[in-house]
């Protein structure tokens, strides 16, 4: 039996795009004469199929692909059509994903328990210069220790037996907007002294947007059960 042959890392791309197609095709064909060229039903399909795009985008990756304005024109749609409540509704679901696809990012660089000030004075350094980087903080290993006892205050029994030193001193990266939190992660895992490195995931933070987004397009926008194509 022959092995399947590798995935195409444009193949997304490409099946967005042949989505987005179909879908402008199937609504320029669905256009009515009258004053408004599409119903606010046509519309709201657009839309569910341009969330649907963004959605694809961002689980392959690829959310620098995502074009924003094919969303703008929705929302046009919708208000040309006389549907100014689910337009409302979609400019503000809109914007929460533009948001979460350029706002800043978090980074946590975890150090080794044994690391030394001279260590943590060149990872400081190195920040100071190091593209994509906003602000950080750094944080001592008590510090840390201090934070979770507060966070778990009314419940002692997560922190019982915990020393002061066992959580890791952390540097707490903020990024620059539209930064690869991933990208600089990857770059200072590099970096004497790290242990560990967590990025926030630009694509995890958009999903989180278009999910919600996807369900009310579907199921709470007035009149917005997709049709039967």
């Amino acid at each position: 039996m022959g092995s399947s042959p590798p995935l195409d890392a444009t193949m997304p791309r490409r099946a967005m795009s042949l989505c987005l197609l179909i879908a402008l095709v199937w609504l320029t064909a669905c256009s009515d004469s009258g004053p408004a060229r599409f119903s606010a039903h046509q519309a709201k399909d657009s839309l569910c199929v341009h969330l649907a795009g963004a959605g694809g985008l961002a689980y392959a990756g690829l959310t620098q692909e995502m074009d924003m304005s094919a969303f703008e024109v929705d929302v046009a749609l919708l208000r040309e059509a006389g549907d100014d409540e689910s337009a409302d509704i979609a400019a503000e679901l809109i914007n929460d994903i533009r948001n979460r696809a350029t706002q800043p990012l978090k980074v946590s660089l975890f150090l080794l328990a044994d690391v030394d000030n001279a260590t943590i004075d060149a990872i400081s350094a190195r920040l100071d210069d190091e593209p994509g980087v906003g602000s950080y903080e750094f944080v001592t290993s008590k510090q840390a220790y201090d934070e979770f006892v507060e966070l778990w205050r009314d419940q002692s029994e997560f922190y019982e037996g915990l020393s002061q030193d066992a959580l890791p001193s952390t540097f707490r990266i903020t990024t620059e907007a539209g930064t690869d939190a991933d990208e600089l992660a990857d770059r200072l895992g590099e970096l004497e002294g790290v242990d560990e490195v967590r990025a926030e995931g630009r694509a995890s933070a958009i999903l989180a947007a278009i999910g919600p987004a996807m369900e009310v397009c579907n199921l709470q926008l007035p009149g917005a059960v997709p049709s039967d194509l």
